[in-house]
């Protein structure tokens, strides 16, 4: 999947936020949002992997992003074989938009992708 898709309705929409989800969260940078934002909500599935993974996300519209190099805003740890929810406080605000991207190293460094698919989610 090259995206991610916006979730409404459900809890989301009760509390007034929006959730973007992507079910293949890995190396392969994502725009979560086109435009600013603040961050209220992170979650993160890596059940599936033996490794923690890093869920990396940029103060930078998707084409200025350059994985491994460009520092990232917020590094969010997914322990090995664990789901993560994490809650933003104070928030976390991105002035230009929100990129996505998961690897094995935390950091500005890393680009190999976790062994298997990471489950993203961000709530703003």
């Amino acid at each position: 999947m090259a995206g991610g898709n916006p979730i409404s309705g459900g809890i989301a929409a009760a509390r007034g936020s929006t959730v973007w989800e992507h079910p293949e969260f890995d190396t392969v940078k994502v725009a979560v949002k086109g435009s600013a934002d603040s961050v209220l909500r992170v979650h993160g599935d890596n059940r599936r992997n033996e490794g923690d993974s890093y869920m990396k996300f940029y103060d930078v519209a998707i084409g200025g992003v350059t994985v491994g190099t460009t520092v990232p805003e917020m590094i969010v740890r997914v322990p090995a074989g664990r789901e993560l929810l994490l809650h933003i406080n104070p928030l976390t605000t991105f002035a230009t938009a929100i990129t996505g991207a998961c690897v094995t190293a935390g950091g500005t460094g890393g680009t190999t992708s976790p062994s298997n698919d990471v489950i993203g989610r961000v709530h703003f």
